[in-house]
């Protein structure tokens, strides 16, 4: 009998709560609003998968088409080379940033001048702030047949003639992988680097007493 009352006291008190705090539970309308508007409604365009698509007929005119579109994507030829290209540079891009940010870190961490450390994390995560045609227009001036990178490799007689990076396939996984490195190292550094510079300088020195050198 105690439970039975229980339940509506318990639903009583939080609609008195919500009464109290209206304000607070008003502020969240504008966001809820937004994710229907941009999340939700957009749903119904996934239905254009399964219908003829016309845009003279607009929305409810079209006829189904059922599987007949997803049957010619499965049955490309090319679409099993793009699922691969796809896998195997997000797996390599994933083992590369989030690697290399954490090495970035611990190196700004060992930097013993202050300045140094400063200007080389600026420079760092500054490729952040590059919007990707920037950044893509920068790279196909370094990656040109008569670009920087090749001028220095044949300087330094690494390679006989120029390298087609921008037209080989065999380059296109590690360039993607080293553009998006380099754009990204830098920022991603800084949350490790600030988990670093939380660790209490008491743990350092119990672990040195312990007889730890620099890199344990």
């Amino acid at each position: 009998m105690k439970k039975v009352l229980a339940k509506p006291q318990r639903a009583k008190q939080r609609i008195q709560g919500y009464k109290r705090q209206w304000q607070l539970q008003a502020m969240i309308i504008p966001a809820l609003i937004f994710f229907f508007v941009f999340a939700y409604i957009p749903i119904f365009g996934l239905f254009n998968a399964f219908l003829d698509y016309d845009l003279t007929d607009g929305f409810f005119g079209k006829s189904l088409a059922g599987f007949k579109y997803f049957q010619e994507l499965f049955s490309d030829k090319d679409f099993y080379l793009a699922l691969r290209n796809t896998f195997g540079m997000s797996l390599l891009k994933f083992a590369f940033t989030f690697t290399l940010p954490i090495l970035l870190a611990l190196v700004l961490n060992e930097l013993p001048f202050t300045k140094l450390k400063k200007v080389t994390q600026t420079g760092s995560y500054l490729p952040h702030f590059l919007s990707y045609v920037i950044v893509a227009t920068l790279w196909m001036v370094f990656l040109d047949r008569g670009g920087p990178i090749n001028d220095l490799l044949l300087r330094l007689g690494v390679i006989a003639k120029p390298i087609d990076f921008l037209t080989d396939s065999k380059w296109f996984w590690w360039i993607g992988v080293m553009i998006d490195s380099w754009q990204e190292t830098g920022w991603n550094a800084i949350i490790y680097l600030a988990a670093i510079s939380g660790i209490s300088p008491e743990l350092y020195e119990a672990a040195s007493v312990d007889g730890a050198g620099r890199l344990r």
